[in-house]
């Protein structure tokens, strides 16, 4: 398994998604992002693909490499305009009953653009 740098990440992109795909990524990061986060942004640098990442560093590596990232609010909202779920509440209060972190102001914001807060 081989480790690479942030530094490095542009050129062994190709390297770093077969790894990825295959569950063998390590990658080591001065930023501090988790590989889980960097093999998302790998894949969708590799593919011109918008990445699903909610967490600042995530954001702003995606950034540096003009990599497009969708929040997960983004998500349940789309999920509640297409009538696909009928609150976002429920998952918001599942996901922190499972150790998914959002912060109380995020939470609070997301449930006022939902029309969910009381």
């Amino acid at each position: 398994m081989e480790v690479f740098a942030m530094r490095d990440l542009r050129e062994h992109t190709g390297e770093l998604v077969r790894n990825a795909e295959g569950g063998q990524l390590s990658v080591a990061s001065k930023h501090g992002s988790g590989s889980g986060e960097i093999a998302v942004l790998s894949y969708a640098y590799q593919h011109s693909l918008v990445a699903l990442v909610d967490e600042r560093r995530a954001r702003a590596i995606a950034k540096q490499l003009g990599v497009s990232v969708v929040g997960i609010g983004a998500v349940l909202r789309a999920l509640k305009k297409s009538g696909s779920i009928a609150s976002i509440r429920p998952t918001l209060e599942a996901w922190s009953t499972r150790g998914y972190f959002l912060s109380a102001t995020l939470q609070r914001r997301l449930l006022a653009e939902a029309g969910e807060l009381a």
